[in-house]
């Protein structure tokens, strides 16, 4: 085949029909491991009733991106290591490019979306979770028998996915698919998943096991090196875009609920793997224990500002003493008024259920907010001096 040649893997679809994945009911079809040659470009349409596809690429050397449609893809940070592989993209049609000579293997998923209706609080404050009897209905189920571990080390994510996908319900179902049906394991490899719009959804799965909690289900998403961690996994690439304020404001929610939950402290570390391992945070970046760039820059920055936003929501404090140089905060009845030693800002108010309240951009290093209520809140701010998060008590 020469190096412009373009196949039709639909054709392919047509021929080799019995490949299932594994499953039965599966919605996993698998197409390959076809040869290509470096630079060759490959068209990919995917059938009905497929919606989204996942590319897998072993050589001998492995590439670390591929090109689709001219953008580049990073791959999927949490893959096994024995292969380079892609998170799902949602396209019906494609173009995709290897910078190497590789095997190439093609996953069609379906699958799908439904509606959701997030829950109240679960216990002891928790925030709202989407469980997964909504999101995971007409999906295989995990395989029986989840491990519970004690949680020493809260592990934050991304996804890494180039996806724009603004159904959330149904990223986190191609997920599940990649990791039950593609990855072959037993459920989703994290306990929690947030979208960019805050919402929480409940990863694997306890399945009612006495003893087996949702937040200390020994997961898969630590490089092997998985018990005695909780992952959460912000949707989305934190490379060089800011994670949204209402993703980073749930984060912090879930992981002071955590840290209340197991009396863990959140500038505290351990070793890991115990007893002989270096040394981990309590609350930790995956890049913190593993050879990844998991969870991107943008988030990993802010890991700091993490831990002392779930410090001043399990205090009584307003604000920690090093950051009350960087933004002052005065309220005058409803309006509250921020200065900064930064020119350029960006502030977002939440109510304490996690409501995002207000938002606004300060110039000249000030910016004033009309409240609606006399209540208190959480301020998040974020500048060229990284983010700060402050609370704001009631008048």
């Amino acid at each position: 085949m020469s190096r412009t040649a373009k196949l039709s893997i639909w054709l392919w679809c047509l021929l080799m029909l019995p490949q299932v994945h594994a499953q039965q009911e599966s919605r996993v079809r698998s197409i390959g491991p076809v040869p290509l040659d470096a630079g060759q470009d490959l068209s990919i349409q995917v059938p009905e009733p497929f919606d989204c596809f996942v590319l897998r690429v072993q050589g001998p050397t492995s590439p670390a991106f591929l090109l689709m449609d001219g953008d580049t893809l990073l791959p999927d940070p949490h893959a096994p290591d024995a292969y380079v592989q892609f998170l799902p993209q949602f396209k019906k049609a494609a173009v995709i490019q290897l910078p190497v000579a590789a095997q190439l293997t093609v996953f069609f998923m379906e699958v799908g979306s439904v509606g959701v209706q997030s829950p109240a609080t679960l216990r002891n404050n928790m925030p709202a979770v989407i469980p997964q009897s909504q999101w995971r209905m007409g999906l295989n189920p995990p395989k029986p028998g989840p491990v519970a571990t004690h949680t020493r080390h809260a592990i934050v994510h991304h996804s890494a996915g180039n996806t724009n996908e603004s159904d959330f319900v149904k990223v986190v179902r191609s997920y599940y698919l990649l990791h039950t049906e593609v990855n072959g394991w037993d459920d989703i490899g994290y306990n929690y998943l947030i979208a960019s719009d805050g919402s929480i959804f409940a990863g694997r799965d306890p399945q009612g096991l006495a003893g087996v909690k949702q937040d200390n289900v020994r997961g898969a998403h630590f490089c092997g090196k998985n018990e005695y961690t909780m992952g959460v996994c912000i949707i989305g690439d934190y490379t060089q875009v800011q994670p949204p304020f209402p993703a980073v404001n749930s984060l912090c929610r879930l992981l002071a609920w955590k840290m209340q939950e197991d009396g863990l402290i959140p500038f505290d570390s351990a070793r890991h793997p115990n007893p002989n391992g270096g040394f981990l945070g309590t609350l930790a970046g995956h890049r913190d224990g593993c050879s990844t760039e998991c969870p991107g820059d943008k988030v990993y920055a802010q890991v700091e500002a993490i831990r002392e936003c779930v410090v001043l929501r399990l205090s009584s404090l307003e604000s920690l003493d090093q950051k009350k140089q960087v933004f002052h905060l005065h309220r005058e009845g409803n309006m509250l008024h921020i200065s900064s030693l930064s020119e350029e800002f960006e502030a977002a108010v939440f109510s304490t259920d996690g409501r995002l309240v207000q938002t606004g951009k300060g110039t000249n290093g000030s910016l004033s907010m009309h409240l609606h209520q006399p209540a208190l809140y959480f301020v998040q701010l974020r500048s060229n001096l990284g983010l700060h998060y402050q609370k704001l008590p009631a008048p």
